[in-house]
């Protein structure tokens, strides 16, 4: 797993656990949305987190379910939006 990758894992992880009170596994493949990890509330968190923690600006059009399927998945979107890091 990347910096990147592991960042974004733990990130998504706090996220949840603010947002639901869950506790959960994750690594930089584990499914978020099939899995429930993410409903529209903790994916507008996480945009905020994402957006405040690398400086990077999304767009409505970047966020996709292939996007935000997986922690590594944010990674690889990560990479390539404006300021991304």
């Amino acid at each position: 797993m990347s910096e990147l990758q592991a960042t974004i894992t733990t990130l998504v992880h706090e996220t949840i656990k603010s947002s639901s009170g869950r506790e959960v596994e994750l690594t930089a493949e584990t499914p978020l949305l099939d899995t429930g990890y993410l409903d529209s509330l903790t994916l507008l968190r996480l945009l905020a987190e994402l957006q405040e923690a690398f400086g990077i600006d999304l767009d409505v059009t970047d966020v996709t379910e292939d996007a935000f399927a997986t922690p590594g998945a944010i990674a690889k979107a990560a990479r390539v939006c404006p300021g991304a890091v």
